[in-house]
């Protein structure tokens, strides 16, 4: 398909803008590749030994490929080709990293790869799989650039937003991809909000650590669904006080009912809420989940997610929010977007009616809103407003 982009060279590299043509130069000409390839070999034999200890990666070498590289935003990638076939990724950042910006990025690598270990282990999402991190920039590395080393996963990403840049033929087919890729994170659920750690072991389970990285940042971790989007929006709620919560345990529904305007910011905000789920769970989001975080084959299979930095913990509302079904009223694109944003709703009601009629059966009964009965609803567009304009 046309709209595919797929790994370019540094030629291509002319086509962006001066900063960031210099920046990805200055990876390549400064960082020391040979490390980062004796590292690379070296998680390489220790994950073989993982799988089998018998197993003894004589004489296979690693090569970086710097003339076959990728880049967005904030990184570079580069092609790990060991002499045996098998193909890693290296992601490393261009953008400067320095002080706070720094200290940020290296607790989003470790929390990275706690959201990527736990999806491997319970969702059957494609992800890349992590096999090491050189987190020692601060204390000065040999590479000298903090980096991340990962499966390579088939596929390419579109070059536009979905709705737009397939076939119409296709889009149902992206759609049930999509319905159940969040289906699956809405049911990686914790019992407050925030980002994943796994502690220093492998086999140490997930836990939520309060780290605070929006860019309206508070002195506080959020508890619930109200400071969270509290904390995202920059709009200041209060949630009711303890006392009041003892006195009123009977619906936890009146945490969020406060006297406030229905059109004031702070009305608008508890109007979008679901006050049957404002103390959790609180399931995985993966924040960024757009075309150029989603790998396609020809077929518009999706053949992997990638962008899981800023994963987290959050309310189910803001799992329902992707920038994939954002749409602009007036603008020439909007009916294929709501096409697109309607089927998905659709797919995700019938997994949830599934899941449903599965625990009936189970005898299990499931009180709480699924994802379904939020996406899309004009609660969702509503607060999906609200956090575009904070």
């Amino acid at each position: 398909m046309d709209n595919f982009t797929t790994w370019k060279g540094v030629v291509y590299l002319s086509a962006e803008d001066d900063t960031t043509a210099q920046q990805i130069c200055n990876v390549i000409d400064t960082a020391d590749f040979q490390y980062l390839e004796e590292f690379a070999l070296a998680k390489r034999i220790e994950h073989e030994k993982q799988l089998d200890a018998r197993k003894i990666l004589a004489g296979v070498t690693c090569t970086t490929t710097t003339d076959d590289l990728t880049w967005g935003s904030t990184h570079v990638v580069f092609k790990l080709v060991f002499s045996d076939g098998k193909i890693w990724v290296a992601r490393v950042p261009y953008t400067p990293l320095n002080g706070t910006k720094l200290h940020q990025y290296l607790v989003e690598m470790t929390t990275e790869k706690a959201a990527l270990e736990t999806l491997r282990r319970r969702t059957f999402i494609p992800v890349p799989q992590i096999f090491g991190q050189d987190l020692a920039v601060i204390n000065g590395s040999r590479f000298g650039f903090p980096f991340t080393l990962m499966s390579w996963l088939p596929g390419s990403t579109l070059s536009g937003a979905v709705a737009t840049h397939v076939p119409e033929t296709h889009l149902l087919h992206i759609a049930k991809q999509m319905a159940h890729i969040l289906s699956q994170l809405q049911n990686v659920i914790f019992d407050e909000p925030g980002r994943l750690w796994c502690g220093r072991r492998p086999s140490d389970p997930p836990m939520v650590i309060p780290v605070i990285l929006h860019a309206n940042s508070a002195p506080f971790p959020p508890k619930n669904s109200v400071d969270w989007f509290s904390i995202a929006t920059g709009i200041e709620v209060k949630m009711s006080t303890d006392e009041e919560d003892e006195n009123d345990e009977e619906d936890e529904e009146d945490d969020i009912e406060e006297p406030y305007h229905p059109f004031d910011p702070k009305g608008l905000l508890l109007a979008s809420l679901i006050g049957d789920r404002v103390h959790g769970p609180f399931p995985l989001c993966h924040m960024e989940l757009h075309h150029q975080n989603i790998l396609f084959d020809d077929e518009c299979n999706i053949t992997g997610v990638l962008g899981w930095r800023h994963a987290e913990a959050v309310p189910l509302e803001r799992l329902a929010i992707c920038q994939e079904y954002l749409h602009s009223p007036g603008d020439r694109n909007d009916d294929i977007v709501l096409l697109f944003r309607e089927m998905t709703r659709s797919c995700l009601q019938e997994t949830d009616d599934e899941e449903k009629h599965s625990w009936e059966w189970m005898g299990v009964e499931d009180p709480l809103p699924r994802l379904a009965s939020y996406f899309a609803s004009p609660r969702a567009e509503q607060l999906g407003s609200l956090l575009q304009s904070s």
